[in-house]
């Protein structure tokens, strides 16, 4: 005879321990998502970082964490058909009805799933993206002995508001560019 155990699985402490999970994959998908929207915000023309991170590595991790959410989602739904069935049985009095219905969800859930792989997007070109606004940014210069001295290169560039200001006017005449 043999003395092995079988492994069990009992079903409804699997169900709450993928519960648990499901809930807090949702609350990653939520902080990560703030985080990426409203922290490591874009157009600053800085790199901002969290705890080494960037805002596209966290969009990465923001995708798995979606994508392993879902395995889930799909597991606690196969573990609760019988309740989601009986569930539709009563509202859906009709068997054809039904199965047009049990049919039809999941294909639009396929749909909107596989529908950003489907599209082609169309590229842009942005002008003046700025608006009325005067940056100078100039790059640093490290072939100098003193990296902020001052090059020709930049001469009659402005220094303060005012300046940049009128900078900008003479600029746009030079090129006809009414911004």
């Amino acid at each position: 005879m043999s003395t092995k155990k079988s492994i069990v699985f009992h079903r409804p402490k699997l169900n709450i321990c993928i519960d648990f999970i499901l809930f807090g994959l949702l609350m990653a998908m939520a902080g990560i998502g703030v985080l990426i929207k409203y922290v490591l915000v874009s157009g600053k023309n800085i790199n901002l970082l969290f705890w080494g991170l960037d805002r596209h590595e966290w969009g990465t991790i923001h995708l798995i964490v979606s994508l392993t959410f879902m395995l889930l989602l799909v597991l606690h739904i196969v573990f609760h058909w019988k309740m989601i069935t009986c569930l539709i049985k009563r509202p859906i009095p009709s068997n054809t009805v039904r199965a047009w219905f049990n049919v039809s969800v999941p294909i639009f859930g396929f749909i909107l799933f596989f529908f950003a792989f489907l599209i082609i997007p169309e590229q842009a070109y942005l002008q003046n993206i700025s608006r009325n606004r005067a940056v100078n940014v100039m790059p640093l210069q490290m072939k100098q002995k003193n990296a902020f001295a001052p090059s020709d290169k930049y001469k009659g560039t402005p220094t303060t508001a005012n300046e940049s200001t009128e900078h900008s006017k003479k600029k746009a005449q030079e090129s006809n560019c009414y911004c």
